[in-house]
């Protein structure tokens, strides 16, 4: 249940991005940037990764090849996508502040969330260990006592168990696609999650394509940046359709994952010769939808788990007193 609601690996994530973007726009290379975090102790626990980075990048890797390298867990393969993204582009900095926007986000909603949802999980709480409690001090029997608080209980653990390992696992194939489209059904919460998906997706969209990559490139290695299967696995057939002679715009025209904002911006900068800022202003737009879904989403899922248990709670005491009358005969 606690690594659901833990914001400190993104509150770290984040810092540490917001400095390295720092020390890069100051005009340091990455391997300067990287010593000076180091040496500065900035880094955290990141120090151990940081060693192994300039190490590699003394062997003549690329930053997203050093990175790639290191375990998954300290850098998912979201943040590594989109930061390869910006050093192929030359606006790694660029990327880097989105990353740290990104985690920011993702802290405060946690640490808002954890906060709300103390007291409703505290009456659950005393809800099951206090509902069975008179049957336990008139028959004494501890196991029984015991058994039913786990009824109750059990489930809720488990389904935070499974989320927190479905979250923290870097998923692939049908089984990404699968949770990715569970979790987009939920409201506020897959709309601010799509959200988010388009806005990194147009970021580093826009960074490749201004510095030069081809369109199939560019939409692949945003897709993987976009952190969203679905993504990812709608532009499989774009490289094809690209070499048949379609234009992205034509390509996009039977697509259910792009919205029809992003088809309709996407196709007057084609037409306008203007593509680089209608996709920069695709990315505001997605960034601050995505913000503004999460962080109320943030702030109603606790009030639903309270209605939840005020529900339950109004249930079991209308079941209590209907058998005690039965069994009274009134």
């Amino acid at each position: 249940m606690l690594g659901l609601l833990n914001s400190r690996p993104h509150s770290r994530r984040s810092e540490f991005y917001h400095q390295l973007a720092q020390s890069i726009n100051a005009g340091l290379t990455v391997p300067q940037a990287l010593k000076v975090l180091q040496s500065s102790g900035l880094a955290g626990p990141y120090q151990a990764c940081l060693t192994q980075w300039l190490q590699h990048l003394e062997r003549g890797l690329t930053l997203e090849e050093a990175i790639s390298v290191h375990p998954v867990g300290h850098f998912p393969s979201l943040d590594r996508s989109l930061m390869g993204a910006g050093e192929r582009s030359g606006r790694l900095d660029t990327c880097l502040l989105s990353l740290s926007r990104y985690h920011q986000l993702n802290a405060a909603n946690i640490r808002a969330m954890a906060q709300a949802l103390a007291w409703p999980l505290l009456t659950l709480h005393a809800f099951f260990f206090l509902g069975p409690l008179p049957q336990l001090v008139l028959s004494g029997g501890l196991i029984d006592y015991l058994v039913q608080v786990l009824w109750g209980l059990g489930p809720l653990y488990l389904v935070f168990f499974l989320l927190s390992r479905v979250f923290a696992s870097s998923r692939s194939g049908q089984w990404s696609l699968w949770i990715e489209r569970m979790v987009y059904r939920i409201p506020l919460l897959g709309g601010g999650l799509r959200a988010m998906s388009l806005s990194r997706f147009t970021l580093a969209l826009e960074s490749l394509l201004g510095a030069g990559v081809s369109a199939s490139q560019a939409w692949t290695e945003a897709a993987a940046a976009s952190g969203s299967p679905q993504l990812v696995d709608e532009i499989r057939t774009f490289p094809a359709a690209i070499e048949q002679g379609k234009t992205p715009s034509e390509w996009m025209s039977d697509s259910r994952v792009f919205p029809d904002l992003f088809k309709l911006s996407y196709h007057s900068g084609e037409v306008s010769g203007k593509l680089d800022e209608n996709i920069q202003r695709l990315n505001n737009v997605y960034e601050q939808e995505g913000v503004r879904k999460l962080q109320s989403f943030a702030a109603w899922f606790p009030r639903t788990i309270y209605l939840g248990i005020v529900i339950l709670c109004a249930y079991r005491i209308v079941s209590f007193y209907a058998g005690y009358f039965g069994g009274l005969g009134l």
